[in-house]
Order: C-alpha cells, then structure tokens, then sequence
C-alpha cells in the first residue's frame, strides 16, 4: 500500500490558515509525513495565477526537487478564457510536475471522511496506462490514515477507439461490439474493487456523460474529496478530458493523479 511520506503545502505570503493549510496538517499528523510550507513571493498561489513562466518554472523546480507524495494548494474559481489564456498554476503543476495535486476548496472537516476515487475505462487496449492504479492507490493513501471511506466509481456507456484522443459513446457502436466494451469495463471494475478491497456497496457504475456525472454524483452524495486523472495534458497546457471540465465544476476538493510514467 502506497504511504504519504513527504507532503509539500504551496501557500502564498499573505495567508495563514486557508482550507489547504488545515488539510495539509491533518494530513500530515494522520499520516506521520513530513510536510513542508513553501511560501511563494510574487506568486499568487491562491489565486493561482502565477504571472509569468518564469515564476511558473521556478515553483514546479522546487516541487520536483522536493520530490512530494502530494502537493496542496488552495483552489478558487478561475474562469474558463483566463485559464486558457493565463495558465494557473494547477495547469503549470499537472503538466510538469512529478506529483499529484490536491486542490483544496473547503476546510471542513479538516480531514477527509468521505473519498470518491473515479476511474476510466473507456481505454480498452491499457486501461489508461496503469492510472486507475495509480488513483486508487493515492485515495486510499489519502482516505485509510484518517479512517476515511473509500468509494469507487465509472462512468460506463463511452470506449475510446483506436488512436483517438476522446471517448465515444458506445451506444454509436456495432451491437456485438457494445457488448463487448461493456463485458471488458465490467470486468477490469471487478478486477480493480477486488484489488483494493472496495466493498460492493462503495461500488457505483455510473451511466451518462463522464464529467457531468462524476460532479453530479460527488455533489449529491457529499464526498469531500474526488480522486481523478489527469493523462491528457497537451502543449498548451490544457488539460483536456474528464478533468478540465471537472476542475472548474468540482463539489467538493479534487486530488488530480498524473499517470504513473510521470513520476519520478
């Protein structure tokens, strides 16, 4: 089981006791990490707008450096053409960063109780290139030390074909097919609850577009924290996928999982 060791808080100079710095100490004291405050001058990390590159470069040089099981900042609103033409730090962080992100909304309660980890299995050839491990490895990280519950859940119903970058829904496929796609998603859920122990009632398949009803279902059932992936990261860095358009729609705090060929 993955353990958090090594927890970097990014605050700017001028807060105190934001929604981040509460969750990072409640994590650090439930999970006997150590956790390091880094305070960025000229940086506005809790608006996340970072100013320049140059700034950007120097933060994701020390969070690198750091080598953090999980990095936590403080998460507002930023409108949909200001994050495309000022990229906020959480973009500068996912694309360049080496670990995964918590953007941290509300403090309360200080420590997780309720985590919803989502997975992707529209990608039927690797399943997302060892991802869905990777999130559900940092949920329970997050979710076991603080004696949190741990959901699981797929948005089923969308396949991803070929070398296209973007699910499509399955209903458009040939019958035989759809049922396959159908056969091979429900298996690889099987596989994963099995693997982490998820009971059968923490278990949910979900059906309807992915990011809408992954911020619906997180919002009607009060889960604290959602643990979802950020694999499509393009050279603008944009995010792309499900969690571009979570991000600025989350109910509640959202811990972004880089695929594993990201890390360190």
């Amino acid at each position: 089981m993955l353990t958090l060791n090594r927890i970097l808080l990014l605050a700017s100079t001028d807060t105190a006791h934001t929604p981040a710095f509460l969750r990072a100490h409640s994590l650090a004291h439930a999970t006997h990490a150590t956790l390091q405050i880094l305070r960025l001058e000229g940086v506005d990390a809790f608006k996340h707008h970072v100013g320049s590159a140059a700034n950007a470069a120097r933060v994701v040089e020390y969070v690198n450096c750091f080598q953090a099981d999980l990095v936590l900042t403080d998460c507002l609103y930023v409108p949909a053409l200001d994050r495309a033409f000022h990229r906020p730090l959480d973009s500068w962080l996912l694309r360049s960063g080496s670990a995964p992100l918590y953007l941290v909304t509300q403090a309360a309660p200080p420590k997780p109780l309720k985590v919803l980890a989502s997975v992707d299995l529209s990608h039927l050839e690797d399943m997302t290139w060892g991802l869905n491990e990777r999130i559900l490895e940092l949920a329970q990280a997050v979710a076991a030390p603080c004696g949190a519950a741990l959901h699981l859940c797929n948005v089923s119903g969308w396949t991803v074909l070929g070398d296209s970058p973007t699910s499509v829904p399955t209903r458009s496929l040939d019958t035989h097919f759809k049922k396959a796609v159908r056969d091979a998603q429900h298996e690889a859920l099987e596989g994963l609850t099995e693997r982490y122990g998820i009971e059968r009632e923490r278990q949910h398949d979900l059906n309807g577009v992915p990011h809408q009803e992954i911020t619906r279902f997180a919002r009607c059932n009060a889960f604290d924290t959602l643990v979802l992936g950020a694999a499509a990261l393009g050279t603008d860095g944009v995010l792309g996928s499900t969690a571009e358009r979570v991000l600025n729609r989350t109910p509640c705090n959202l811990l972004l999982v880089q695929p594993p060929s990201r890390r360190r």
